[in-house]
């Protein structure tokens, strides 16, 4: 017996795809900074402290699924080929990236609020403040940026202040 209506599944294995398009956002992110931006302290800080948790996040709702009797299935997820012009466009792709994300999860919530279920909605209201974090990263990331600015001499000294300005930030 499922405890969680087949609109509630659907709406969480969308959040569970999104965790893995995050992964795939943050992966090709690094990719950008590491190479085309000459920022690899950048690229790995968002890669260990960030990209990484995506998958974990997934796993933390499909737990939750399969708490619920239900078996869950993974959407695809979409190709990870977006091209930056700067680095700040970077930085407010990973932004856009996570208001985006708290959005499908306060929308998860709005559905499983009207299908009755109160313990996925509980689940999501603690899935949601976790998110607070990553947005908070990229906030940070893209006023740092605004205050470095974007030639390569500005790539440089962001770079090589990232690990102080991001001290005590890891999600």
């Amino acid at each position: 017996m499922e405890l969680i209506s087949e609109k509630v599944a659907t709406m969480l294995e969308g959040i569970m795809g999104a965790c893995f398009e995050g992964n795939r956002v943050h992966d090709r992110a690094k990719a950008a900074l590491a190479v085309d931006f000459v920022m690899p302290s950048t690229s790995n800080w968002l890669h260990y402290n960030v990209a990484h948790k995506y998958p974990v996040l997934a796993d933390e709702v499909a737990d939750y699924m399969e708490n619920r009797n239900h078996s869950e299935k993974y959407p695809a997820t979409p190709a990870g080929n977006i091209e930056y012009n700067t680095s700040h466009e970077v930085f407010e792709g990973l932004l856009s990236f996570y208001k985006q994300f708290e959005q499908l999860i306060k929308d998860g919530i709005a559905i499983a609020d009207a299908e009755g279920d109160r313990v996925t909605v509980k689940f999501l209201d603690k899935f949601l403040l976790e998110q607070v974090a990553y947005t908070n990263v990229g906030l940070t990331l893209c006023d740092l940026s605004e205050q470095y600015g974007d030639e390569p001499k500005d790539n440089m000294q962001f770079d090589m202040d990232i690990n102080k300005k991001l001290k005590g930030l890891e999600p």
